[in-house]
């Protein structure tokens, strides 16, 4: 979705907006311009920051948490997120779209991470710096150090949330990943299509070797309409088989010749639905309570 453009502020607007707010408490301002720099952020990035945050230093305090708390990192905003690196120890999601080059700030509250692995593994391994508990990466492929580890998902402890935006089977096994983690989502690639009863078998050997596993979402949004209907009665018959009440399913697909939609939808969801993603879908078995 595009972004809407930023309204200008001009003197006259921002005498006006000061006039209105000067006769309330200032705290009750600041919880104004608060919650309307969280409303406006997803769609209005440019207006929270190029023209409520400019109206006067104490609406610029309170939407400078707001507008901290989701940073994206890429090549085009390299040099400026680099330049501003003391804004960002209260960054709550930090989302890197660039390689593993980039040093990464002491962010003392991190909630989520979203970017490739070889980036995770840097900032863990590299910076010694800890693992933030929700994880968001491009795909399950490790990269040259982690193929190297015997363990290479032991950087991953601590996680308690993944989700694999491309996942496809590897030669590294879910049934590796640390048993801290109890939310998985995998955004199936579309090779998995062709692999259907070797990922039956992953998905059924994960769920036996971890118990503390809540649930696994196996999310559809790369495939084609009659593909997700396909994979999800596979699915629907697999966990009826296992008696399993943790395999959920998200049949939405988001297909597009260049495959752009799928793409613009996990950009605007790691950016905007860190909170949601984990509870998506439905369930495909439900466990008969005893008589």
């Amino acid at each position: 979705m595009a972004e809407l453009p930023a309204r200008r502020m001009t003197r006259q607007r921002r005498r006006n907006v000061l006039a209105q707010f000067s006769r309330l408490p200032l705290e009750i301002v600041r919880q104004i311009v608060t919650m309307a720099a969280e409303g406006n952020i997803g769609y209005a990035s440019r207006w929270v920051a190029q023209s409520l945050a400019v109206v006067c230093q104490e609406f610029r305090d309170a939407v400078e948490p707001v507008l901290m708390a989701t940073v994206r990192l890429s090549r085009k905003h390299h040099a400026t997120i680099s330049a501003q690196r003391d804004r960002l120890p209260r960054t709550m999601h930090f989302i890197n779209h660039i390689d593993d080059s980039f040093a990464p700030p002491p962010c003392v509250s991190l909630a989520s991470f979203s970017g490739r692995m070889t980036a995770l593994y840097t900032w863990v391994v590299n910076y010694g710096l800890p693992v933030a508990p929700w994880v968001t990466i491009h795909d399950n492929f490790p990269g040259y150090h982690q193929r190297r580890l015997e363990r290479p998902y032991a950087f991953f402890h601590g996680v308690t949330r993944l989700h694999i935006q491309y996942y496809a089977l590897s030669s590294i096994s879910l049934t590796a990943l640390p048993v801290s983690i109890t939310h998985i989502v995998l955004t199936l690639s579309f090779f998995i299509l062709n692999e259907l009863e070797d990922f039956k078998a992953e998905v059924t050997a994960l769920l036996a070797s971890n118990r503390n596993v809540r649930r696994v979402l196996l999310r559809t949004l790369h495939f084609r309409p009659r593909e997700a209907v396909d994979l999800v009665a596979d699915y629907e018959t697999l966990a009826t088989q296992l008696h399993e009440s943790r395999i959920w399913v998200d049949d939405s697909v988001a297909y597009g010749s260049d495959a752009s939609g799928a793409m613009a939808h996990l950009y605007y969801e790691e950016a905007n639905e860190q909170d949601s993603v984990w509870f998506l879908g439905r369930q495909l078995y439900h466990a008969t309570p005893p008589a």
